[in-house]
């Protein structure tokens, strides 16, 4: 299946029945942006997904895997998620016939949003590129910083030329998925872990299957009661209890911050990843935070071996609190750095100028150009 093709208008898409793939808050903003725009209600059949059924405002929601044979070729599905390939991918191998189109256009337009100096960021990011290791890591910060920087393309042109170039850089398998914080330096001789950010638990149960049975991770996540209540993740859940029995696994439930405090923290029950920190903010839950630094004083875990970030933009206050670490031990680190324009600039050049004797590569791990861009430190 080629990549679904863009829409851009809802009268793009063809007359006839149509569903919205995805059943979050991306799909229902796709749909009132449908309606908005002259798109028959009664068209429309539903939202699809890979899960168990429901209803969003009335529409079912229907399991792709057991709705798939009663798609029909006068059918018509709407991607409403940024990873609009894989999910053509998806439905490819289940046979699906009907025609399939990319709604990124009329979902994600904050996407496109750049900072009001995005010329003074396109030139910031061409002096980074001195710093980065390889042609190769050249190449991809390059080609996604003009993706953010120059206004005159559209996301239409950015993702069209995105595919192409990341089928250059990676080959055809979507291996860069796979690759998310483990592209550069192997984990075998790893000894201890910090990660900033844990999610559902996918990366670091993959990060203790690279490591040696000694091999231990110390992950922060104030999440992590939400987390525990998501039962389509409870085979990763049990895992991870294994390995906190086994000592080589211990989850913080506090956020990393540049010191020891209380923090507003928005929980996103539709999209658990999306949680983050509100520095100076209200609303929320409140929650505890510390420092990579106060941590490690605390509790002597030992010498930090590896540093993974992805804190949803709190990436440059977590830094900020491990400065004693970064200069003592010197681990690796794997910093995200896509979490709005400005810090795909500004970490490297605060990460550069903390990091002296340091190597610089950027991995990108996803089907979006705007998400999972990850900048590894390495030391000499």
């Amino acid at each position: 299946m080629r990549s679904p093709s863009f829409i851009r208008t809802a009268a793009d898409i063809p007359k006839g029945p149509y569903y919205i793939y995805g059943a979050g808050a991306a799909a229902s903003s796709l749909q009132n942006s449908l309606e908005a725009g002259g798109r028959p209600a009664e068209h429309f059949r539903g939202y699809l997904t890979s899960f168990a059924g429901g209803e969003i405002a009335g529409a079912p929601i229907y399991n792709i895997t057991q709705h798939a044979t009663h798609l029909a070729e006068t059918d018509t599905i709407v991607i409403a998620n940024q990873y609009a390939r894989e999910i053509g991918h998806h439905l490819q191998d289940l046979g699906v016939c009907a025609r399939v189109l990319d709604g990124i256009m009329l979902v994600f337009r904050p996407a496109k949003a750049m900072p009001a100096d995005a010329r003074d960021f396109a030139a910031r990011a061409d002096a980074i590129l001195p710093h980065l290791a390889s042609d190769r890591s050249r190449a991809i910060y390059s080609f996604l910083a003009r993706l953010r920087f120059n206004p005159g393309l559209d996301v239409r042109e950015d993702h069209a030329d995105f595919y192409a170039f990341m089928d250059r850089m990676y080959g055809q398998n979507d291996t860069y998925i796979r690759q998310h914080y483990f592209e550069y330096g192997s984990f075998k001789e790893t000894s201890l872990v910090i990660e900033g950010g844990g999610n559902l638990g996918f990366v670091t149960r993959a990060m203790l299957r690279a490591m040696s049975a000694k091999g231990r991770i110390v992950t922060f996540e104030p999440a992590s009661d939400a987390i525990a209540t998501q039962s389509a993740h409870l085979q990763i859940h049990a895992d991870l209890a294994v390995e906190v029995e086994a000592g080589r696994y211990t989850q913080v439930p506090k956020a990393l911050w540049r010191m020891d405090t209380d923090l507003h923290f928005l929980v996103n029950p539709a999209n658990l990843a999306s949680s983050r920190v509100v520095e100076g903010g209200a609303g929320g839950q409140v929650i505890e935070a510390t420092s990579i630094d106060s941590y490690c004083a605390t509790n002597t875990p030992g010498k930090v071996d590896f540093i993974k970030l992805d804190v949803e933009g709190a990436e440059p206050m977590v830094i900020e609190g491990a400065r004693n670490i970064l200069k003592h031990d010197r681990p690796r680190l794997a910093v995200s750095i896509y979490h709005g324009p400005e810090q795909f600039v500004t970490l490297p050049e605060r990460l550069i100028e903390l990091l002296p004797g340091y190597r610089f590569e950027v991995g990108h791990h996803s089907n979006s150009p705007w998400l999972e861009t990850v900048l590894y430190c390495l030391p000499d």
